[in-house]
């Protein structure tokens, strides 16, 4: 463990500069005051901190003169910049298909149309399923502006709109099969969502839930508003997002698969929309 640490931080670029020793510990003369001789203890302690750290930061400086050959990631919206450091060179690359990429924007669909949504959301706890595990005051926070504020509709429609645009290109982005029809799934459900939102000029939890909740396999709740699923007409020539009802029985892939900053690789093998 501690060699694995060592090397890693010896991975990354040394900047320098040795940690300031603590204070001076004072005399050793014994003195009379507890509180002087509780302090010159606690400094003795500190200052084996103090010279680990100091022995620490030696061995990281010279250690990156001699790793060879490591890989340094450096995570970001791209999967992650890979540097491959050997004999003294260094050689990134993003290794990551562009395929994560979509596939996660699809995915934060739902994410994107809660964050327009969330301020202007009644403080009342809604009875939905796993409605258990909100907090009033974290429910407070997050509605801030609430149901009565004006310009909720405005940025929803805006979202609406880049999603429409979208939807109509998906057929010839040369999707895998399955990630095209999963993402129609989530782009049709969340232009339904919108439409009637829009529709009613307010919007609550429950429409919300009954949008995102089919996504990751909870059925809407009987009696509760129902939003349309917004169809598309699609450009001749181009592939069906939905697939055959074959595939929509034995492909199923949903938010749940691509959940908010955990998409990698691992999910885009288990589901199988890699090529």
């Amino acid at each position: 463990m501690f060699l694995g640490s060592a090397t890693a931080a010896g991975a990354m670029a040394y900047l320098g500069g040795r940690r300031a020793a603590s204070a001076d510990a004072g005399s050793d003369s014994p003195g009379p005051d507890p509180a002087a001789r509780e302090r010159r203890a606690r400094d003795a302690i500190l200052a084996a901190e103090t010279e680990t750290q100091e022995h620490y930061d030696t061995l990281r400086a010279e250690l990156i003169n001699h790793l060879s050959p490591v890989i340094v990631i450096q995570n970001d919206d791209q999967g992650g910049l890979y540097t491959l450091v050997h004999n003294g060179e260094q050689e990134s690359l993003h290794p990551v298909s562009e395929i994560f990429e979509l596939a996660k924007s699809i995915a934060h669909v739902p994410l994107g149309s809660y964050s327009i949504v969330a301020p202007y959301l009644s403080h009342r706890l809604p009875d939905l399923p796993g409605s258990a595990r909100l907090d009033q005051h974290d429910v407070d926070m997050v509605a801030f502006k609430g149901p009565g504020a004006k310009g909720r509709v405005g940025p929803l429609r805006d979202f609406g709109t880049t999603l429409t645009t979208a939807r109509q290109q998906l057929g010839s982005a040369d999707l895998p099969r399955r990630l095209e029809a999963a993402s129609g799934r989530i782009l049709d459900g969340a232009l339904g969502f919108i439409d009637e939102s829009v529709e009613r000029g307010h919007f609550d939890m429950e429409s919300f839930e009954n949008f995102a909740g089919p996504l990751r396999g909870v059925r809407p709740r009987r009696g509760g508003p129902q939003v349309r699923r917004r169809s598309s007409r699609r450009p001749r020539g181009s592939r069906s997002a939905s697939g055959s009802a074959e595939d929509r029985r034995s492909t199923r892939i949903t938010c749940s698969e691509f959940p908010p900053h955990s998409l990698d690789v691992k999910h885009l093998i288990r589901v199988g929309i890699t090529r």
